[in-house]
């Protein structure tokens, strides 16, 4: 990814379930990564009232919760260990 853009990450949990997070890299260089983990049911739009502020510095890696995202949803109920 060049600077400014954003993109999807996606990795294989242990149970095979794939899990995604978008990937947001600043147009300047970034002093840091932020890993922002929304809770429980919620996605990454959650963080959107400080989505901006932290992407002038930071590079951003936004978790997709399961069933939130461009990912595979629990087939039922499941514990947070899960995740």
């Amino acid at each position: 990814m060049e600077d400014g853009d954003a993109g999807l990450l996606y990795v294989t949990a242990p149970d095979g379930a794939t899990i995604a997070a978008e990937v947001i890299v600043p147009a300047r260089p970034a002093v840091a990564t932020l890993l922002l983990v929304p809770g429980l049911g919620y996605g990454p739009w959650s963080w959107a009232p400080q989505r901006a502020e932290f992407a002038v510095g930071y590079q951003l890696v936004l978790l997709h919760n399961r069933g939130t995202g461009p990912f595979d949803a629990p087939t039922g109920p499941y514990s947070i260990d899960l995740g």
